[in-house]
């Protein structure tokens, strides 16, 4: 099925080719002499070399993590090809791998794409927080991982790595400051405690003034207040090592800024018009706030056997989210606006136990059992709200969800002769979800909830069965060509904020997925030269989609919730990694994705039930081309054998479309140039930075949604500035 990948699909291959020959942002590689270094992942539950993976990996090394201020989601999918990330509010976000994407952030509903921090399951994209000065590596492993990730990764999973204590003091003290206040405040400390016991703290603030200005209520909004902190132990004897962490993160965050980009209902455009002309200024009445609150504690036990290893992972994650958000952004019916206001939290522990054994030589295998409990409980209530903090009218949903999920799973890799492998394995699951829903109808015209209910009880269950086969050849010891076979299962559940009991009854069934992969991994040119390229077509069976806006018979009604499945959808596509050490002091590198992602046979019952044929039509969040570039330059000085250091990263989006059915959210393309300019001692102990970001002041709006007066958005950060100071023990 590899061939069946389009003529347009090819032709757009070789346009964008010569971009990547042209001037091949950094992932993988740290330049070491005159040869690119081995990057160690850990995609499949063992440390093996990056290209010895027959999987579609992205590799982030802690030096890139450093350089580039790789802190979030955002800052992962501009570097990642076929990574596409977006918040319209703090912990309310689109993650989207291959075009693969759920937005349904109800208690019992989960993410196609998740995150696993050292090996902990993170699948609520509201708990996802990592900004931390201790991560070792993050990997993004595209396309369904069935088989050893399988909780939900069936668009694929981001693994971040987290240092280890070490055996020797060391420390760290990191200090930026920029433009908007800009503040980033990080300190580390690790080594022995005694006998065999080593420890490690760390701790991080991040803050900045708000991006825009609020007219109306004269005050900055899209700033950013974070303090993340984490400590661990690490105990090592013989075949024995333990690892203990703890980590807390909190966020206090103001409004988003939302703005109206397109009529509907309402002239909400001309309104934001007669206040503000500004990109960066926005004219929400009423005002918004974000409290976020992460935290989690993890213990992992290892023992080396005489004839394999036993892993032992037990694992705690907890959130809690507060927050309000003006929904349409301009001061509507006696200057008044829709006030989203959501209070959720979350419990999460996970159990996982893996062996992994040597049978001979060329035989391996890894088999594990997990085990996850997940409890969520979350309550939306949309008010209408007049100025200053006058209720007119609320809707409320209130739920509460279960989650338990059991899986056993395999891999064996085989190598059959010298050259020829294959990798087999699979994944048995079986999850249930218990869900109590309730809403309370407001008195007025909002209509988001439209019946008043009490504790509607829905209870499911599903298994699944993931199979995967690889077919790998090593041409030579530096290339290796593979093609697989894999499938993918995200399961069901009851859509977010029901607005009545039809809704709080309906299923939404599991996505299915088939994977159809082809690969080739090489170190060309005395390693001077990594190539990766990928091309997959996927076959989806029930995708999940969400929506909120009117129904299209009614476009007056503000809105309301609706979670569906799509029939089917095909997602074709390539993908390519070039890093090129062109001389021992410049590192050129880059990537590009094509993506290829329709519906088909979907056809879409809006709240009035009313169908509309989207056969055809693109999937959100799927921009059909994306690359980036990175160029890094590293000039020797006379003096104390010191450096300076050159980076340049650019990355361009197409536009993309955001909600299934109105094309008034398509997002415009874009693209983004950062730029740093570091001097770092003979020793690497101290460096001192100039960076700037969007340096040429680009202009977009990252998401957007549809509501009843009609198409809000959210936009970007503008230029911003800054120095950094670091100093390494």
């Amino acid at each position: 099925m590899i061939a069946t990948l389009s003529l347009r699909c090819q032709s757009a291959l070789a346009r964008n080719m010569l971009l990547l020959l042209a001037a091949t942002t950094v992932t993988t590689p740290l330049q070491a002499g005159t040869a690119l270094e081995e990057v160690v992942v850990t995609a499949q539950r063992r440390e093996e070399n990056l290209q010895d993976v027959p999987i579609a990996v992205t590799a982030f090394a802690a030096e890139l993590i450093h350089d580039a201020d790789v802190h979030d989601l955002t800052e992962i999918s501009a570097r990642t090809p076929g990574l596409t990330y977006a918040e319209f509010a703090p912990g309310q976000a689109y993650m989207s791998i291959r075009g693969v994407t759920s937005g349904d952030d109800g208690a019992g509903m989960d993410n196609s794409a998740v995150m696993f921090l050292d090996d902990i399951y993170i699948g609520r994209v509201g708990s996802v927080m990592f900004n931390l000065a201790d991560i070792e590596r993050i990997e993004v492993l595209r396309g369904p991982q069935g088989t050893l990730y399988g909780k939900n990764a069936i668009g694929g999973a981001i693994n971040v790595t987290t240092t280890k204590p070490t055996d020797e003091f060391t420390a760290l003290v990191d200090v930026t400051g920029g433009n908007y206040a800009t503040a980033n405040v990080t300190g580390l400390v690790s080594g022995p405690l005694t006998g065999n016991l080593s420890g490690k703290a760390v701790i991080n603030h991040r803050r900045h003034d708000g991006y825009v200005t609020n007219v109306v209520l004269d005050k900055d909004q899209q700033d950013e207040d974070v303090t993340t902190g984490r400590v661990a132990l690490r105990w090592a004897s013989g075949n024995t090592e333990i690892n203990i962490s703890g980590d807390g993160s909190r966020e206090r965050r103001e409004d988003m800024g939302r703005r109206p980009i397109f009529d509907g209902f309402a002239p909400v455009t001309a309104i934001y018009a007669s206040l503000t002309d500004d990109f960066n200024e926005v004219a929400a009445p009423i005002d918004g706030h974000s409290d976020r609150d992460t935290y989690g504690t993890a213990l992992k036990l290892t023992h080396d056997f005489d004839l394999g290893r036993l892993t032992a992972i037990f694992g705690y994650r907890g959130y809690e989210n507060d927050w309000e958000m003006a929904s349409v952004g301009v001061p509507l019916i006696a200057a008044g606006d829709i006030n989203d206001k959501i209070i959720e939290e979350g419990d999460s522990y996970q159990v996982e136990f893996r062996w992994d054994q040597e049978l001979t030589d060329r035989i391996s295998y890894v088999a594990g059992l997990f085990y996850l409990n997940e409890q969520t409980s979350r309550v939306e209530t949309f008010l209408f709200q007049l100025p200053p903090q006058i209720i007119a009218d609320a809707d409320t949903s209130d739920q509460d969800n279960e989650t338990n999920s059991y899986a056993m799973f395999g891999q064996m890799h085989v190598g059959v002769t010298t050259r020829f492998s294959l990798d087999i394995g699979a994944r048995f699951t079986y999850e249930n979800k218990d869900t109590v829903s309730s809403a309370i109808a407001g008195p007025g015209f909002l209509d988001i909830i439209g019946e008043t209910f009490t504790d509607i009880e829905r209870s499911e269950f599903w298994t699944n069965f993931s199979p995967k086969l690889s077919l790998n050849y090593a041409y030579t010891d530096d290339v290796l060509f593979y093609v697989s076979y894999s499938e993918g299962f995200k399961s069901g559940g009851i859509q977010g904020s029901p607005g009545r009991v039809s809704d709080a009854r309906n299923t939404v069934e599991p996505e299915l997925a088939v994977n159809y992969e082809w690969g080739m991994k090489a170190d060309l040119f005395d390693d001077r030269v990594r190539f990766n390229v990928t091309a997959f077509v996927t076959d989806y069976s029930d995708l999940q989609i969400v929506r909120f806006g009117p129904p299209l018979s009614d476009p007056t009604q503000f809105g309301s919730f609706q979670t569906t499945n799509a029939a089917d959808a095909d997602l074709k596509g390539v993908e390519l990694e070039v890093n090129w050490l062109a001389t021992e002091n410049l590192l050129l590198s880059g990537n590009y994705a094509y993506l290829d992602a329709t519906y088909e046979d979907f056809i879409f019952y809006d709240t009035t039930n009313t169908a509309v044929d989207l056969t055809g039509e693109r999937l959100i969040a799927a921009p059909e081309h994306s690359w980036a570039f990175a160029l890094d330059y590293t000039y020797p000085l006379q003096w104390q054998g010191s450096s300076l250091k050159f980076r340049l990263d650019y990355r361009h989006t197409d536009e993309q479309r955001n909600d299934v059915l109105s094309r008034e959210t398509v997002a415009e393309a874009f693209d983004l140039v950062d730029l740093r300019f570091a001097w770092r001692s003979a020793d690497e102990k101290v460096e001192v930075a100039l960076w700037g970001r969007n340096v040429f002041d680009e202009e977009y709006i990252t998401e957007s949604y549809i509501v009843g007066p009609g198409v809000i958005g959210v936009g970007n950060a503008p230029p911003t500035f800054g120095g950094q100071v670091s100093w390494r023990y």
